[in-house]
């Protein structure tokens, strides 16, 4: 028979071969070896006959069942049970042990379990629920057999018919009905009074609380699978997990859930994307395809929105695509970390944030500061120039500096004579002695060193030759210039013993007297002179 268990019936029905064969009321068997309480193979000391498979056994005082026998030897038989049953504890068991075969107690425990679950089901009158099983089948079956329409109080819907596909509506006792079949994005919505109905569009929003906001709601939603958790239509609920296609919206955050996946924003026509507040972009690339981009704030910071810690070695500043007409080039504008510098770089290679390539030109209007190096062959242009320090070398081309600031305003390149100013205009010819020279001319430079000298006299230097020229004035006739070991000197010719002198204006007359004493004396004097 099929081992008895906790429940009322069996799993399949018993057959004379599970009920066991054996109908005697006792056997015995001797354990040949000890077991102990997990052991699940019996060895007896003699060969098992005329007891047959799903039986009882009891050795001490634990009841096991007997599934399986084998001969191990021509003398020994062994029996595989499972242990601990009728609700007996598996034991340890020694040598020599009775095996018993207790069949008639078996089935004893088995038909009064047998008899209970039967009494069980069946009840204290089983004839009266036959008759109440009868009445029953007389309401619900008519004269011929067929069922009849059941009632909703018997568990029925009191209808023979349903529309197909339609929603079923309770009417209390009445017969339940059916809604029509709901038309593309209808939904059912009830009011906690009436039947519920169905509704779309605009008065299917208004009903679950959205209002008429056909500008953010199409005219029907489908939802194409899937579960919606937790999502509160109509209220302010917060939405934990709501996806849509490849999107998700989960708290404060909207994701996409395929892999790697892109979040567009698109508007529709000429519409714009408006973020109201601060705009935070986290990422390693942020690209703007846009033809014009337009940004209030005066100050773009660029480096980072948090003070640097150290020194990156980076520089900072704008990059920018260009074409030259043969090639494409990036072209860099902003401060170079390396040279601490502001630059600009027409043609520039960019590795790790780092620029590098030669300076390009570039044109200002005003500017202002310290110039430290400049290495420029034409300035076309410098309108005034505050101040200039020393200029080591170089040629000057440019306009003629002006009397105001300390040039000449001419071009003295085929000129000759001597530069003069006349009214703070400069000039170039000869020079006025009256107009161009004041002063003293030294004579060692030439001059005199004196302002005027004596009329109708004769010029003279005095000691180291290098002291203001005297005047020695001749306004007598017949005076001479005699020099001596004081200097020139002023005189006249005195007439001595046989001679005359006459002076006259611009001449001397010598002459020997006649008198024939003093004849010789005068020639003497005469030749004197005249030597």
């Amino acid at each position: 028979m099929a081992q008895p268990s906790s429940s009322a019936y069996p799993s399949s029905l018993d057959s004379a071969a599970t009920l066991g064969s054996d109908q005697v009321n006792a056997k015995t068997f001797v354990l040949k070896t000890a077991v102990n309480t997990t052991a699940t193979s019996i060895v007896t000391t003699a060969t098992i006959s005329g007891f047959a498979v799903n039986n009882w056994i009891l050795i001490d005082s634990e009841v096991m069942w007997f599934t399986a026998l084998s001969t191990t030897t021509t003398s020994n038989d062994t029996m595989t049970v499972v242990r601990g049953q009728d609700g007996t504890t598996a034991a340890s068991h020694a040598a020599n042990a009775i095996i018993y075969t207790p069949p008639v107690a078996g089935w004893a425990n088995q038909l009064k379990r047998g008899i209970i679950a039967t009494q069980t089901e069946l009840g204290t009158d089983p004839a009266g629920s036959v008759t109440d099983v009868k009445t029953r089948l007389a309401v619900a079956l008519e004269d011929d057999g067929n069922l009849k329409t059941v009632a909703v109080s018997k568990g029925g819907t009191g209808a023979t018919s349903l529309a197909d596909g339609g929603v079923l509506l309770g009417s209390g006792t009445g017969a339940v009905t059916a809604m029509a079949v709901l038309s593309d994005g209808e939904m059912i919505v009830g009011d906690g009074t009436t039947d519920p109905v169905a509704e779309s569009g605009a008065t299917l929003r208004t009903s679950i609380g959205v209002g008429s906001i056909s500008t953010q709601a199409a005219d029907a939603v489908n939802i194409d699978g899937g579960a919606i958790d937790g999502v509160t239509i109509g209220t302010n609920s917060a939405v934990t997990d709501l996806r849509v296609d490849n999107l998700k919206a989960d708290g404060n955050t909207i994701s996409v859930t395929n892999s790697n996946g892109d979040l567009t924003l698109t508007p529709n026509g000429t519409g714009s994307i408006i973020v109201n507040g601060p705009l935070q972009v986290d990422g390693t690339t942020t690209t703007v395809n846009s033809t014009t981009l337009t940004v209030d704030d005066p100050l773009i910071m660029v480096g980072g929105d948090t003070a640097p810690g150290s020194d990156d070695n980076k520089d900072r500043g704008v990059a920018f695509r260009w074409h030259n007409g043969s090639a494409a080039k990036i072209g860099f504008f902003g401060y170079d970390d390396s040279a601490s510098k502001l630059t600009f770089i027409p043609d520039a290679s960019i590795s790790s944030e780092v620029v590098s390539g030669d300076a390009g030109n570039v044109i200002f209007g005003n500017i202002e500061g310290t110039v430290t190096t400049v290495a420029q062959n034409s300035i076309t242009s410098a309108s005034s120039l505050a101040t200039v320090g020393t200029i080591g070398t170089g040629v000057w081309q440019g306009t003629r500096v002006s009397e105001t600031y300390g040039g000449t305003n001419i071009d003295t390149s085929s000129s000759t004579g001597v530069p003069r100013i006349d009214s703070g205009t400069w000039s170039v010819g000869d020079a006025s002695l009256t107009a161009d020279v004041s002063g003293t001319l030294p004579v060692a430079n030439g001059g005199t060193n004196a302002t005027s000298l004596a009329d109708k006299a004769v010029l003279i230097t005095q000691d180291t030759g290098t002291d203001t020229v005297a005047a020695a004035a001749m306004t007598t006739s017949g005076q001479i210039l005699v020099g001596g070991s004081s200097g020139p000197a002023v005189t006249t010719i005195t007439a001595g013993s046989g001679m005359t002198v006459t002076n006259g204006d611009g001449s001397i007359a010598l002459a020997a007297d006649t008198c024939g004493s003093c004849a010789t004396a005068g020639f003497s004097v005469a030749m004197a002179i005249a030597l």
